[in-house]
């Protein structure tokens, strides 16, 4: 039985990519100090999966540079 209708569940998904849009946000602050507003608005334009992705990828990350090759080769403008 499908206890939420689209409209429920269209909303709790958005609200779950917030969620990890915000917590990749927090975490790449803290490892490289304030982000700039334009990596905020590529990471925007990320799907869940590449989202899920990145959150794994940026335990590996040294540098900023690091995480903008990472975008590129994602293909994230």
């Amino acid at each position: 039985m499908d206890l939420m209708s689209s409209w429920e569940r269209k909303g709790w998904e958005e609200g779950r990519q917030e969620g990890k849009e915000e917590l990749i946000v927090r975490q790449l602050a803290r490892r490289f100090g304030s982000i700039s507003f334009e990596i905020t608005e590529r990471l925007n334009h990320l799907s869940s999966e590449q989202l899920n992705d990145l959150g794994e990828a940026l335990i590996d990350f040294k540098t900023t540079p690091d995480l903008e090759i990472w975008l590129l080769r994602h293909k994230v403008q």
